[in-house]
């Protein structure tokens, strides 16, 4: 009896001095052997929304779905050019300088059509569901799924968006362009930008367009086809020097 009972009692000593010990190197920090977990990615500081789609939204099947039973079926674009152009013509170039200098380096000088990795989602009979509007155009980045800018006509007469507008992101800078006839709303965030130009059909009635710009998405998607451009010249040139 007496040796069992010795072996029971060595062994409960050496399991105790055992976590006593691992104890002690967590304690001191040297049982960390296993990398330490990645801090979360930091979010962007919102700034607009539609629909609860902001500037930090990844595109998923379960937000395309939940759009589609909101809005209606839409049509999609693979591939395709980036336009942050507004109407009318110049406006860009006239009263949105920044804006104008990004379009003209997300597009070719002489004209030539170039094509980015996005996502174009639209809706076109969105009226018929219910909502205020007759035209949404949605893109997204087709790398990361954020969205890069939105375009929402909203049917003849609605005007409560404005009110929205105002409560959330307080007075715009107005903008007149009396040689257009048209008046810009402009609001800027965290530098994403929200503009809603203000003019008249041929009718005479009050008619709005809106544009929100996701600025620092869209200086992102810039960076990144730049870093993949200067990678494919580079492996170019070390196949030419490999040739011969």
């Amino acid at each position: 009896m007496y040796p069992v009972k010795n072996n029971f009692q060595c062994l409960w000593i050496a399991l105790v001095r055992t976590v006593l010990i691992t104890v002690l190197l967590a304690a001191l920090g040297c049982g960390d052997s296993a990398p330490p977990e990645s801090p979360p990615l930091k979010k962007a500081i919102e700034s607009f929304t539609f629909f609860n789609l902001g500037v930090n939204t990844r595109l998923s099947k379960e937000i395309i779905q939940q759009l589609d039973d909101r809005l209606g079926s839409h049509s999609f674009e693979k591939r395709g050019m980036i336009d942050l152009s507004i109407q009318p013509t110049g406006a860009l170039e006239n009263h949105f300088n920044a804006l104008y200098d990004l379009n003209r380096q997300l597009n070719s000088p002489v004209g030539e059509r170039i094509e980015h990795d996005i996502g174009r989602y639209m809706y076109r009979y969105a009226a018929r569901r219910g909502t205020p509007f007759n035209y949404i155009e949605l893109v997204f980045s087709g790398r990361s799924g954020t969205p890069l800018y939105f375009r929402i006509n909203p049917v003849k007469g609605e005007t409560g968006f404005m009110d929205t507008f105002h409560q959330k992101y307080g007075s715009p800078e107005v903008i007149q362009w009396s040689r257009a006839g048209v008046k810009f709303l402009s609001w800027t965030k965290a530098g994403d930008h929200l503009i809603v130009s203000v003019g008249t059909d041929r009718y005479g009635a009050s008619e709005y367009h809106i544009a929100i710009f996701f600025t620092r998405n869209l200086d992102k998607l810039l960076a990144q086809e730049r870093s993949g451009r200067e990678k494919m010249q580079e492996k170019t040139v070390d196949s030419g020097k490999t040739a011969f």
